[in-house]
């Protein structure tokens, strides 16, 4: 679904979406923290209604974040995800620092639970900040607008295709 959304909202190749796709959920850890679901006992109804609340959650944050990614993306013609978020500013880039921070620190603790995992994903929470209509190229920025979406060249897109 996610290679999808970018294909029809972006007209991204299938494999430059497909990429990108693996990339967020790389550098995010998105596999790991389904992972993590998955393996965890669920003994009780709401334990099961908060897991389903979190994958919904990490869903949104996914989508989200490829929404944003993805014209930075096409711009530089690279993935090199930190730099396309450190153009939102300061406050964005202390969001992902601290969403990594604690994802370092979750991994490397002893046990994973729904809770630290909901901690985590609520680190995220900044990016509903960012407005971006699908197909529409400006960011809204608490008051300013910011071009987050420029088209390019099917020639370029085929350099990013080859160099992935």
């Amino acid at each position: 679904p996610d290679v999808l959304h970018l294909v029809q909202n972006f007209d991204l190749p299938v494999i430059l979406a497909r990429n990108l796709v693996i990339q967020i959920e790389e550098n995010f850890g998105f596999k790991w923290i389904l992972a993590q679901m998955d393996s965890m006992n669920i003994q009780t109804n709401m334990e099961l209604e908060h897991q389903d609340m979190l994958t919904r959650n990490l869903g949104l944050r996914k989508k989200k974040l490829l929404q944003l990614s993805t014209p930075f993306f096409l711009e530089n013609n690279k993935f090199e995800l930190r730099n396309c978020f450190s153009k939102l500013g300061n406050e964005f880039e202390t969001g992902l620092n601290n969403y990594q921070k604690l994802l370092d620190e979750i991994q490397g603790g002893p046990t994973v639970n729904l809770n630290n995992l909901t901690v985590l994903l609520s680190r995220l929470d900044f990016l509903e900040k960012i407005k971006t209509p699908a197909n529409q190229g400006n960011a809204d920025l608490g008051g300013r607008s910011v071009t987050i979406f420029s088209c390019h060249p099917s020639s370029m897109l085929a350099d990013v295709i080859n160099s992935t």
